[in-house]
């Protein structure tokens, strides 16, 4: 298996940490908010969760698939 990486980018979000949870985790929507993903699809589950597996197509790179390794909801 190839190397695998935690990527973490603080901010700071003026709503509720369940609303934000809510919209971060509703994956088949992040392409009408961000120009950086021309498609997304899971592959794996109906739900954004632990094991979850999508495909990421964005604009002038390959297609790659991701894996939920890990979900901290705090």
């Amino acid at each position: 298996m190839g190397n695998k990486y935690t990527i973490i980018k603080p901010i700071i979000v003026d709503a509720k940490p369940e609303v934000v949870f809510k919209i971060l985790t509703e994956v088949g929507k992040w392409n009408l908010w961000t120009k950086s993903i021309k498609s997304i699809t899971l592959l794996n589950k109906n739900r954004f969760e632990k094991g979850t597996k999508v495909k990421v197509v964005q604009p002038k790179l390959l297609s790659i698939t991701w894996e939920v390794v890990e979900i901290e909801k705090d």
